[in-house]
């Protein structure tokens, strides 16, 4: 009888382990190959593969050699992975910052809150992003190369070991990824005044005569009743993601977004007695 019930002690304790998973020896699964996604590899331009290779290469690096050695590497304003314009740098998951050559001084402190230029939260999105399959965005980042002047970057962001992340990217001159705005758009007007009713037509002219990167100035033209053309200025700004303002030199406003190299459409808006709203849809008129 102590016999059997000493058998059956022991039978029930190896089941326990087992259900437990404590019998086996756990396995660390292999971390995954860092890709873009299939859209991105579709028409990836030539500083996305650029960015992209330099990328995999250093986290082939970081899973060879492993943490320290990786960081401190990534770190060495003269080590292997600072090259041109591109630098490696890594956070981990909480936002802290391990590594950097361009901004030392982040290293070891937590950047989890910081915004671009352009107020996008972009250690946030950095994480989201490295947290999937890896990928590509765009932000607005200090270039050492140029005095720390803030110029769009191009980025591209993958997981190492679950534990931490890194990127690289590529900086653009600001005025490369902006367009050009500067001519004469026509197109339909239509909408409602206050007093007069509804009106459609077509004698909506904005001419863009200067641009200086996203800000530019220009004169607006228009036939009133009389019969006679009305002239004003109006002074405009253009976001990274083609959004447009134009404020007149009277009381009015619009915006809007590009919507094609050689087109735009506008929500203008104008208040008190007379007011007045109206959406136009301009072409640029070719030379």
């Amino acid at each position: 009888m102590r016999r059997s019930s000493l058998i059956l002690a022991v039978l029930f304790l190896v089941l326990t382990l087992t259900v437990a998973g404590c019998t086996t020896t756990p396995t660390r699964s292999a971390a995954p190959t860092a890709h873009p996604t299939p859209d991105q590899l579709a028409n990836l331009t030539a500083d996305q593969e650029r960015v992209l290779a330099f990328v995999n290469e250093a986290v082939a690096f970081a899973r060879t050699n492993g943490r320290e050695k990786a960081l401190a590497e990534f770190n060495n304003p003269n080590g292997s992975f600072v090259r041109g314009d591109m630098y490696i740098f890594a956070d981990d998951y909480n936002g802290t910052c391990l590594a950097t050559p361009a901004l030392p001084g982040w290293v070891g402190s937590n950047r989890y809150d910081e915004v671009d230029s352009m107020g996008q939260y972009f250690i946030r999105k950095e994480i989201d992003i490295a947290r999937g399959d890896g990928g590509f965005i765009n932000i607005h980042f200090p270039n050492p190369a140029h005095g720390y002047a803030v110029e769009p970057k191009l980025c591209y962001v993958h997981d190492v070991d679950g534990t931490y992340w890194i990127g690289g990217g590529t900086y653009s001159p600001v005025n490369a990824s902006i367009p050009n705005l500067t001519g004469r758009w026509t197109g339909l007007t239509a909408g409602h005044v206050q007093g007069s009713g509804y009106l459609t037509h077509y004698a909506g002219i904005y001419t863009i005569n200067e641009q200086q990167g996203y800000a530019f100035a220009g004169y607006k033209e228009y036939l009133k009743p009389d019969g006679n053309t009305y002239y004003e200025n109006f002074s405009g700004a253009i976001s990274p993601e083609k959004e447009l303002i134009m404020a007149d030199s009277v009381k009015g406003f619009s915006i809007g977004r590009l919507t094609g190299p050689d087109s735009m459409e506008l929500l203008y808006a104008e208040d008190g007695p007379g007011a007045r709203a109206f959406i136009q849809l301009f072409t640029r008129q070719k030379q």
